[in-house]
């Protein structure tokens, strides 16, 4: 007797080109998404999928969409990859991210997704190093609850949120990609931040271009809103001093609001690409929280360019009720670091406490 191809649909139907994974919340969901995602293609997804601790792999070329919640209950990450020229979207990842670990990657897609739940340590999508290539775009994706232990655990605060992975992490490099319209919520490391530590070295120096972060929501923030630094050692064959290894970078249309309480050394933005021809416009920065604040209360913008424009941004704040004193916002704008022999221009900037 012949079983009808059609007959298997409910579960897993695939081709050479295109596979349908439909969960049923159950030990066998993993396996069978993983089966779906060898084949290559486009992979579509639906319903609840039980993961357990099973990483999902995914290479090149790969498309995954869909509408299912991936459910992952491990202390890693619910997919990985090392490949190129990927799209992710339309999943929710509920206890655990996206992990990115090649050197580099480019031409990716991550967008509409949700990243929710993430209380191990890791975050929400962990990238190596972004570019070198075809353009990337991680747009439209809600995170909430990035949070070491849940939202709002104090285990440890506040130091351990300097080591946390925050919600969206470029740990040695980005290039060519954009960041926009993404909406953050309780995390704990950093909304967003990045080092480019791969193209400082003395092997392979390297300077990035078209990166654009904007339109970003950020709120109930555990550290800084937007951070990126030039490198942080760790470059190949050691950090070349004095590299600028970003050019035209532009910071535009953010807003950081709504800030976690205990206020302590936050930042809305530390924007320290050290950029040549950089843009900051258009960013907003509200501290609306009067108490409690420890021990530095907070800094609205820091930043960093080589010859490059801050206007239009707007930074606001209450006073912050501290016994040793302080404003809501400790210093409205820090600046400093850039190479001698450049002009910076800041115009049409509002500072305001009350």
């Amino acid at each position: 007797m012949k079983i009808l191809p059609f007959l298997l649909s409910a579960l897993f139907v695939f081709s050479a080109s295109a596979a349908t994974v439909n969960c049923t919340n159950s030990g066998s969901d993993a396996t069978a998404i993983q089966n779906a995602l060898n084949t290559g293609g486009t992979t579509t997804i639906t319903g609840t999928c039980s993961l357990g601790g099973t990483t999902l792999s995914i290479g090149s070329n790969v498309t995954v969409n869909g509408t299912a919640t991936l459910n992952y209950t491990g202390t890693g990450y619910a997919l990985q990859s090392n490949g190129n020229a990927d799209t992710i979207t339309g999943l929710t990842f509920n206890g655990g991210g996206i992990n990115l670990f090649g050197n580099p990657q480019n031409g990716w897609a991550v967008t509409n997704n949700t990243f929710r739940n993430i209380t191990s340590g890791t975050g929400g999508i962990t990238i190596n190093v972004m570019g070198k290539g075809a353009h990337s775009t991680i747009s439209n994706n809600t995170f909430t609850n990035i949070w070491t232990n849940g939202y709002p655990d104090m285990t440890g605060y506040p130091g351990s949120r300097d080591n946390a992975g925050g919600c969206l992490f470029f740990s040695n490099g980005i290039d060519n990609t954009l960041v926009d319209s993404n909406r953050f919520s309780e995390c704990y490391g950093n909304a967003i931040k990045g080092f480019n530590n791969a193209f400082s070295g003395n092997t392979g120096a390297y300077t990035a271009t078209n990166v654009v972060l904007s339109n970003n929501d950020i709120q109930l923030e555990g550290r800084i809103g937007i951070e990126f630094q030039g490198s942080a050692g760790g470059c190949p064959g050691g950090c070349v001093g004095g590299f600028i290894s970003m050019d035209g970078v532009v910071v535009k249309g953010n807003y950081f609001h709504n800030v976690f309480t205990p206020i302590n050394n936050q930042f809305a933005y530390s924007l320290m690409f050290g950029s040549t021809h950089s843009l900051f416009a258009n960013n907003t920065a509200a501290n609306s929280k009067a108490s409690p604040c420890q021990v530095r209360e907070a800094i609205s913008f820091e930043d960093c360019m080589n010859g490059g424009t801050a206007q239009g941004n707007v930074s606001s704040s209450v006073g912050c009720n501290n016994p040793s004193g302080g404003t809501g916002w400790q210093c409205q704008e820090c600046r400093g670091y850039e190479n001698g022999g450049t002009t910076n221009t800041w115009q049409n900037n509002i500072y305001a406490n009350n």
